[in-house]
């Protein structure tokens, strides 16, 4: 397995935190809340794996007719899965903000810039990074 990136590793440092902080106050809403957002990223990271896996193999000529059909499902179903991860994202933001404004950076769980989380391909690399930290530690199986 080759080295975590930077910004994965960051990614999951923010996460970490948010758990950490969430397990001392005993937050079983927080915690799901955040099991919820996990579980979409995981989600969303498979599915542009399948997709850029297919990608390649169309570019090369490679792909049958009923995979190209497939392809654009994909894209149909990555564009869905995506929207509910940013509107996952946005509730957990807003409940750490709530509730945890003294213990956490304003961002949260979101270790890119705030001023970023409205941007969906923004948030897309940070749940690709975050997928891949959390994968390498096992918390999430692709």
């Amino acid at each position: 397995m080759t080295k975590e990136d930077t910004k994965a590793a960051k990614a999951y440092a923010a996460y970490e935190k948010v758990i950490n902080v969430q397990k001392e106050k005993e937050d079983s809403r927080g915690l799901r809340l955040v099991e919820e957002l996990v579980h979409k990223i995981a989600e969303y990271s498979k599915i542009v794996a399948q997709q850029s896996t297919l990608k390649v193999r169309n570019a090369a000529g490679q792909l049958e007719d009923n995979r190209l059909q497939e392809l654009q499902q994909l894209d149909q179903l990555r564009s869905i899965v995506h929207n509910a991860l940013i509107s996952q994202l946005h509730i957990v933001t807003r409940y750490l903000t709530k509730n945890y404004r003294s213990e956490l950076p304003l961002a949260g769980i979101y270790s890119f810039d705030i001023s970023t989380i409205k941007d969906r391909q923004k948030v897309g690399e940070w749940a690709l990074l975050l997928a891949d930290a959390l994968f390498r530690r096992d918390i999430i199986k692709q």
